[in-house]
């Protein structure tokens, strides 16, 4: 079960939901190099994470939207549903507003492109892990572009500018 606030003195414990073993193998990698961050556990699916987490606590889940079975954004409504203390990180190859959206919608407190900088997931997973919300900057400009200039895409929908703001809001 995660913490309700951070003990800055323990590191962030991490889920990676992952279904590409490659993958998986770079991000703990990577994580475990930070002194404040520590991997505890590995899923390939959501029905996985689930499983997972009813016997190892964690603070942040990264998870991958493109997951088999239940999808990434499926997964992070019920890991919320189930442990709404955990904060979900969105770790995705897209950037296309409906899933960047949806995953908002789902409880998810960050959005990170698989293409971004590695430390613009260390930044992700540190603001969600202080309870803050993160879009990754391309997305962040892709989803300010909707608003900004409806007539170059569809208007955001009332439930997109909701969404919107309570980001905003943090």
């Amino acid at each position: 079960m995660p913490r309700k606030l951070k003990d800055v003195s323990e590191p962030i414990r991490i889920l990676i939901v992952e279904d590409h073993a490659f993958t998986r193998d770079g991000l703990r990698a990577s994580l475990n190099l930070e002194a404040d961050l520590r991997v505890v556990a590995e899923a390939r699916s959501g029905e996985e994470a689930l499983e997972v987490l009813r016997g190892q606590a964690a603070d942040v889940a990264i998870v991958d939207i493109g997951l088999p079975g239940m999808d990434g954004i499926q997964a992070a409504r019920e890991l919320k549903r189930r442990w709404p203390e955990l904060r979900i990180v969105m770790l995705t190859a897209h950037d296309l507003r409906e899933e960047v959206f949806a995953s908002l919608a789902s409880g998810a407190d960050a959005y990170c492109l698989k293409s971004a900088r590695p430390d613009l997931l260390l930044l992700a997973v540190r603001a969600a892990a202080a309870g803050s919300a993160y879009l990754d900057p391309q997305v962040a400009h892709h989803v300010l572009g909707g608003v900004r200039a409806p007539d170059a895409g569809a208007p955001l929908t009332p439930r997109e500018l909701d969404v919107l703001r309570l980001i905003a809001d943090g």
